[in-house]
């Protein structure tokens, strides 16, 4: 006995069936979008929020002795090759190095045509000027020697860390950057090894030098926190743009 014949025209239910997937992925992607915005603005409010009431604090004098303990206790640290690494790590945030290492970076970027990625990395990087600026205000003493180990007398001010601020906004964009522009691979892992590495160091290399106090690093990472949440922020919102307006072409 002859089957009935099949009928090849798809119903109206597997037609649309694409579209609705398409329709729930869509969703979902402007949902996780939405709530990553949310989460990073409280996140960079809470973090703007914290770093003025440690600055309240170090200028009452109330985080002496957490100060002196935490120094201590860092400084105590003893294994090989430390005091080189320390060392190492912080010599990227001084001048004439940082200056270079930043214009090196821009030009690359621009180079390569990476306009907006360069002006960020540049601004990522003018960070310590923050600091420098809060300096001025909060004129908080350098650790001395009578009270820790220096490994050298620097001039100026203490809270909050430029080497910090610089870090987080330079290489934490890099990084950013790389994670994001990069496919998986060795070069992916290995950009963000080191500028996540740098970022994690930079705060007890500034301590174990005895040139900071960690209440100086512990604000400088809360507000950079909040500073390359920004310059994050400006990335997208201006790499969309760039994409809209070729979109209209």
């Amino acid at each position: 006995m002859a089957g009935k014949p099949v009928n090849a025209t798809p119903s109206r239910e597997a037609r649309w069936a694409p579209w609705r997937v398409a329709g729930a992925r869509a969703r979902w992607w402007r949902w996780l979008v939405a709530r990553t915005r949310l989460f990073t603005t409280a996140l960079a409010v809470t973090a703007l929020a914290l770093f003025g009431g440690l600055a309240v604090l170090v200028q009452l004098g109330l985080t002496m002795a957490f100060d002196l303990a935490v120094t201590h206790a860092i400084q105590a640290v003893s294994f090989p090759f430390i005091a080189v690494l320390m060392a190492g790590v912080s010599i990227l945030g001084f001048q004439p190095f940082a200056l270079l290492l930043v214009l090196a970076t821009v030009l690359l970027l621009w180079q390569v045509r990476l306009r907006l990625e360069a002006a960020l990395a540049l601004a990522g990087g003018g960070g310590g000027m923050i600091a420098e600026g809060l300096k001025l205000v909060l004129l908080r003493p350098r650790p001395s020697a009578e009270q820790v180990r220096v490994a050298a007398e620097l001039v100026g001010h203490s809270f909050p860390s430029g080497h910090v601020l610089m870090y987080v906004g330079f290489f934490g964009f890099l990084g950013y950057l790389a994670y994001v522009r990069l496919r998986p691979s060795w070069l992916r892992s290995l950009a963000l090894g080191l500028c996540g590495g740098l970022v994690g160091l930079v705060g007890v290399s500034r301590v174990y030098l005895g040139q900071h106090w960690p209440t100086d690093v512990l604000a400088s990472y809360l507000l950079g926190i909040a500073y390359l949440i920004l310059l994050v922020r400006v990335y997208l919102w201006r790499a969309r743009a760039c994409l809209t307006a070729r979109a209209g072409r």
